[in-house]
């Protein structure tokens, strides 16, 4: 997993990508890969894909604030702002100032 984040931090998110589903192909149930997987294919355009991970991340890790994080990331990117809040939301409900989900509510709050 470690790998897939300094691959995405050299920007090389194709192989960050890769990581994390190498990850869950050995266990389809780690949630840091599930989360992983769901930012790098969001970063890379898919959308689709990046939601099916962030639903299979809720579904493991129903309290991971990182999994209502990425899952409402995927709603912003996807014009679903109210469903998008509310999850933010609940991350912050988790993790209060988890730096993420501050970062994506306030990109709702001014697109408004």
């Amino acid at each position: 997993l470690h790998l897939g984040d300094m691959y995405a931090a050299s920007g090389d998110l194709e192989r960050a990508v890769l990581m994390a589903e190498r990850a869950l192909e050995s266990d389809p149930n780690i949630p840091r890969a599930l989360v992983n997987a769901a930012r790098f294919r969001l970063a890379l355009g898919d959308a689709k894909q990046a939601e099916a991970y962030a639903r299979r991340a809720l579904r493991v890790s129903p309290t991971s604030a990182e999994s209502w994080t990425i899952a409402g990331q995927v709603d912003v990117a996807s014009g679903r702002k109210e469903r998008a809040r509310s999850r933010l939301q609940r991350a912050l409900e988790i993790a209060p100032g988890h730096r993420e989900a501050v970062k994506a509510m306030r990109a709702i709050e001014a697109s408004h």
